[in-house]
């Protein structure tokens, strides 16, 4: 069985040895030059950006210049899946006092619900109105056929997404944040204002990201036969939240 683990990169950081020395191979992905105690740093430069569709990007990467390879992780510069089984591995759950839908309109914006709306089946939809699990990060231990069907089903999506916005590219997209107020104002259609809400264009601008973490919680929702182990997250830097 080949196995590999990658690690999404943005900036300079270093492996602790705890999990530096379990890993048979390790890729680094970063879209400009880091430094990293990691041996083997790959820069991709095509295909998705990974500032708007996220781990998605990485993990079609991988699929595609990894044909020989059988199992693969990913995991994050600033996390780190505590991997504890040579099987079917998610980052373990979160739970919301309100639905996922809610959620997502609490933190990001009322147009993510309805893009979700619009693109999805009605029960699919229906499911993450009823929900209060978000599976986060789309970091998981997976095998090469299962995570080809995961990557058909966020692709098909993230298509119609990028057709919705009307621009896949990343500055215009920014700016369209920057005067949406749904995006950088921290008031709910409700009226009540969410303090913790994180209301920086720079942030809110990964609206693709955070509808794949949706997606993601969907798939192995449909997909519960393969029995995903549930496996913590090591944070490696503070005060990180969902």
């Amino acid at each position: 069985m080949t196995h590999i683990h990658a690690v999404l990169a943005h900036k300079d950081f270093e492996m602790p040895n705890k999990y530096y020395f379990d890993f048979n191979k390790v890729i680094c992905f970063s879209q400009q030059p880091i430094i990293t105690n990691l041996e083997n740093v790959v820069y991709k430069t095509d295909g998705y950006d990974d500032r708007l569709v996220g781990e998605y990007a990485i993990w079609q990467y991988l699929l595609d210049n990894y044909k020989d390879v059988d199992w693969f992780s990913l995991h994050h510069y600033r996390r780190i899946l505590n991997l504890y089984h040579e099987h079917f591995c998610v980052a373990k759950p979160v739970y919301f006092n309100c639905s996922l839908i809610q959620q997502t309109v609490s933190c990001h914006s009322v147009k993510l619900a309805q893009i979700l709306e619009a693109i999805l089946p009605k029960e699919d939809f229906e499911y993450l109105c009823r929900t209060n699990m978000l599976i986060p990060y789309n970091m998981m231990h997976i095998r090469r056929d299962v995570l080809t069907e995961w990557c058909k089903f966020i692709k098909f999506y993230i298509d119609k997404v990028f057709e919705i916005l009307g621009t896949s590219d990343y500055d215009t997209l920014l700016e369209q944040m920057k005067k949406d107020e749904t995006f950088t104002s921290n008031v709910l259609p409700n009226g009540q204002v969410n303090e913790t809400k994180n209301c920086d264009p720079a942030y809110q601008v990964r609206i693709v990201a955070f509808l794949t973490e949706r997606l993601n919680t969907l798939f192995w929702a449909k997909n519960m036969h393969l029995q995903p182990y549930y496996c913590e997250v090591d944070l490696l830097e503070n005060g990180q939240k969902i």
